[in-house]
């Protein structure tokens, strides 16, 4: 089977890399379509050993308007078009964000199947097009099956082959790590203001007792965000980037992360989380995110990551909640989000491609 993976950035990304690594583990051939000036997807595909691949124009940009919009969409499918005519897929399979949109709409047109992972829990325009054009609609928030009805399977949240090869006890000798772990993420990217607010969960004492792990991203020097916690929290270890994060992820008693994707591969894992989610994200999703898993009971969540005094509040409730709590919330984040997500989804797109 060959199959054309049409996929954003980021947490988009994340599981489109996440199935097409099964997806080849199965025999099949996979080619991605993704934003022609991403940089992060060159790199990200080049890594994962996935070099076959189309630029697609983005159909929108926040903040054009309509009409930019509006001719975005056309280049999109009509580039989207000639890419199913080089690549003749047996399925097209998106993950989701707008560069999607034109590929799942030539498919549906020319009859080819259409798969659809719906990686937020905020429904997009890329997951508005889905509700029409995919055949199978796969969904890691419950809630969303009723709004995309009958095609749609809960199946979980999809997670990279890194994950299931982690060794955690790997990563404690390599950083010299103890039993109580908190990992403290704010994406590849950074987020400054949620690091600041890690300087001074520090400087209030209330990390004193903790190995502390922290990608800082690009948003501040990991040399100097070392200097503020020293001395103050049991061990640092502190990178930009971690690539063995799976398994520094499956090692930590307790993970604080912006209210992307991350959150819920925590809960996935059995961790109890902090979410400090980003108010400057569109249809603020991040928010949407944070507070459907406190609900759900494996969340504490802050109102905004920008906010110290919300994020300490957070942070606080958390470490003052024990450990009992902690393992109840991580047995409900499993029931919920875990399992095999990745080779049932899977699974049910060849079952789709073969009739």
């Amino acid at each position: 089977m060959r199959v054309l993976i049409a996929s954003g950035d980021g947490g988009h990304l994340t599981r489109a890399v996440a199935l097409a690594e099964e997806l080849e583990d199965r025999g099949h051939e996979v080619v991605f379509a993704v934003n022609e000036d991403s940089e992060q997807a060159r790199e990200r595909l080049d890594r994962a050993g996935f070099r076959e691949r189309i630029g697609l124009p983005r159909p929108r940009r926040v903040g054009d308007p309509a009409w930019r919009a509006a001719l975005g969409g056309l280049r999109n499918l009509l580039r989207a078009r000639r890419a199913l005519d080089r690549v003749n897929p047996d399925l097209v399979l998106s993950t989701g964000a707008g560069v999607a949109i034109g590929p799942m709409v030539a498919g549906k047109l020319r009859g080819l199947p259409v798969a659809h992972y719906e990686p937020t829990d905020v429904v997009s325009v890329s997951g508005r097009v889905a509700k029409y054009c995919a055949d199978l609609i796969g969904v890691w928030d419950r809630d969303l099956k009723e709004y995309y009805g009958d095609r749609a399977v809960a199946v979980g949240i999809v997670l990279p082959r890194a994950f299931d090869e982690a060794d955690p006890e790997e990563a404690r000798e390599r950083y010299g790590l103890g039993e109580r772990v908190l990992v403290w993420t704010t994406g590849s990217g950074g987020y400054e203001p949620a690091l600041r607010a890690l300087i001074t969960c520090a400087e209030q004492g209330l990390l004193e007792d903790w190995d502390v792990v922290v990608n800082t991203g690009r948003a501040m020097d990991p040399e100097r965000l070392s200097r503020k916690l020293e001395g103050r929290c049991r061990r640092a270890v502190v990178r930009r980037f971690f690539h063995d994060f799976p398994a520094l992820l499956k090692a930590a008693r307790l993970v604080v992360c912006l209210g992307g994707a991350t959150p819920v591969e925590a809960a996935a894992l059995g961790k109890p989380i902090v979410v400090l989610p980003r108010r400057d994200v569109l249809r603020d999703h991040q928010y949407v995110t944070a507070k459907k898993l406190e609900r759900l009971g494996v969340a504490f969540a802050a109102e905004d990551a920008a906010d110290e005094e919300s994020v300490l509040r957070a942070v606080r409730k958390a470490l003052e909640a024990g450990e009992e709590r902690w393992r109840e919330m991580g047995e409900r984040g499993r029931e919920l989000f875990g399992g095999n997500a990745r080779e049932r989804f899977v699974s049910l797109c060849e079952r789709l491609a073969a009739g």
